[in-house]
């Protein structure tokens, strides 16, 4: 049992919220995201080469926002 409950509790609330708030930016629908972190996780993807050439290229074939998504992903450290 902790020390502090209170504390806890505190904490607890706030990754929620920030949690939240991470969710509620991404400029995507969910399904679509679940696809690329898929697309990019593949058994035949190649190597990475920290160039987002894969992501940009996914993006263009579902007809998403790529300029919109590729500024979230670096504001978000993707």
């Amino acid at each position: 049992m902790s020390k502090y409950p209170r504390k806890n509790e505190l904490m607890k609330a706030f990754k929620q919220q920030e949690h939240q708030k991470l969710v509620a930016s991404i400029p995507m629908p969910n399904q679509d995201l679940h696809d690329l972190l898929n697309y990019l996780d593949r058994k035949d993807a190649p190597e990475c080469d920290h160039t987002l050439k894969e992501t940009i290229e996914f993006l263009g074939k579902r007809g998403l926002d790529i300029e919109r998504i590729v500024a979230w992903l670096r504001e978000s450290g993707g």
